[in-house]
């Protein structure tokens, strides 16, 4: 089986979209690796960052063979959030989502708390999962890639 775990972060003010593939095989065994991690460029218009986003999500998913895509969301804070970091983000996650389902047939956005349900533990448990086989800089992704592979794993 191969899922997809998505993170669409904010990273220096910039976009951050990093997508990390699993591969599961007969025997249960997983290997991971990078496929797309793209950064936005500082100089160019909002609509502009989306719309390469969605040229470099594209282009990667065209050749897939990935069963189930789960895109992190971002958690819904009680206390809000600087509007601007939400919009960006918000319209960063609908394009990866809308780019993703034109190849992937499971495409899902979830948080924190949901992806810890996926797995059978806490966000938190399931973040310190994630940094310790994926990395740091991968934590999020990680988080998605394990909930994807929880999700293919019913279908």
């Amino acid at each position: 089986m191969k899922v997809w775990g998505v993170s669409c972060t904010l990273d220096a003010k910039e976009l951050l979209v990093v997508i990390l593939e699993l591969v599961a095989d007969d025997s249960g065994a997983v290997q991971h690796a990078e496929v797309l991690r793209h950064r936005t460029n500082p100089d160019e218009d909002p609509a502009k960052k989306l719309a390469n986003i969605q040229a470099d999500v594209e282009a990667t998913v065209k050749d897939t063979t990935a069963s189930v895509a789960v895109v992190r969301a971002m958690d819904r804070s009680p206390f809000g959030r600087k509007q601007t970091t939400t919009d960006s983000r918000l319209q960063m996650e609908g394009v990866v989502l809308a780019t993703l389902r034109r190849k992937i047939p499971v495409v899902q956005a979830r948080s924190g708390k949901e992806i810890g349900a996926d797995c059978g533990m806490t966000k938190d448990e399931v973040a310190a999962d994630a940094r310790g086989r994926f990395g740091l800089e991968r934590q999020e992704a990680g988080m998605a890639a394990l909930a994807a592979m929880q999700i293919g794993k019913k279908l």
